[in-house]
């Protein structure tokens, strides 16, 4: 609740005080655990965030390009790939805007540029810009799912 500067903080207070399904702060372990479908933080945490998950990724494509090398472990080396290739998944979308904004990654392949233009077109036909500012504007869920989390990461 007191984690962070005054925007933060401020940031906390608004989305606790909201009928969104908020589970407060989260650390770092939780990411990668499940514990919030949304995590909302300031433009540096969470690029420090994605460079740690890049990262992890680069590191998780060497460990498979390793067990490739034995056949019993092949079907693992891909498992291991494909939840860390971020340079074949689409894309990021940022919030805030007027308008579906997704980043890709500067290193995305092809495939994952075409991924993140289905992915746009996706949310544009589901309104999901006008729909998450109605309901961020009545201050109210109105998603379809009730039970989606939402959690904040302060530094």
């Amino acid at each position: 609740e007191n984690k962070g500067d005054a925007t933060l903080c401020e940031a906390y207070q608004t989305l606790k005080a909201s009928s969104l399904h908020f589970i407060g702060n989260i650390e770092g372990g939780d990411l990668y655990r499940g514990k919030a479908d949304v995590v909302v933080t300031n433009g540096m945490t969470g690029n420090i965030v994605l460079k740690l998950a890049e990262s992890m990724g680069i590191y998780a494509s060497q460990v498979a390009a390793s067990l490739k090398e034995d056949p019993s472990s092949a079907i693992l080396a891909k498992k291991i790939y494909r939840n860390f290739a971020y340079t074949e998944e689409g894309a990021s979308i940022l919030l805030g805007t007027r308008k579906i904004c997704l980043k890709c990654h500067g290193s995305a392949k092809r495939e994952g540029i075409a991924e993140a233009g289905e992915w746009a077109l996706r949310l544009e036909e589901h309104r999901f810009i006008p729909s998450l500012t109605e309901a961020l504007n009545k201050n109210e869920d109105s998603f379809s799912s009730n039970e989606a989390s939402l959690a904040t990461m302060a530094h």
